[in-house]
């Protein structure tokens, strides 16, 4: 793998981990299907809406995430950073969880006040209780 110019970081896309548009919720429909067809895990913090996909044999597609942030749960500045926060811990963490997660994020106002790692952990036990997580992990 040849990393020169590049300040050290991998070339090599397979080690990549991106938050592209194939690993978003972008529409409508792809929202609505997670609250039709899903189920849904809550924390004071945030409820966690997610499906997974029947998938194909041979079939890889990758994990996706939409995110639902109300005015309620503070101003811009907090909203965005709370959206910044929560596609970085599944942009991190993605590996992780299974083929074909489809999941929605929708913080409540706490959630804003929490520390990064207090943020990480809630949404992983909510992972873990859904099952959106590898059985390895």
């Amino acid at each position: 793998m040849h990393t020169e110019g590049l300040g050290g970081r991998a070339r090599d896309k397979s080690l990549k981990k991106d938050f592209g548009k194939r690993r978003r919720l972008l529409k409508a429909s792809d929202f609505n299907r997670v609250f039709k067809q899903g189920k849904r895990q809550s924390v004071p913090e945030f409820t966690l809406a997610f499906r997974v996909r029947p998938l194909k044999e041979g079939q890889t597609v990758p994990p996706r995430l939409g995110l639902s942030v109300s005015r309620k749960a503070g101003k811009s500045v907090q909203r965005n950073k709370l959206k910044r926060r929560l596609r970085e811990i599944f942009r991190l963490n993605q590996d992780k969880m299974v083929l074909g997660a489809e999941m929605v994020v929708i913080p409540r106002k706490e959630a804003v006040a929490l520390p990064y790692l207090v943020l990480e952990s809630k949404l992983f036990g909510l992972l873990g209780r859904g099952k959106v997580l590898k059985k390895d992990q």
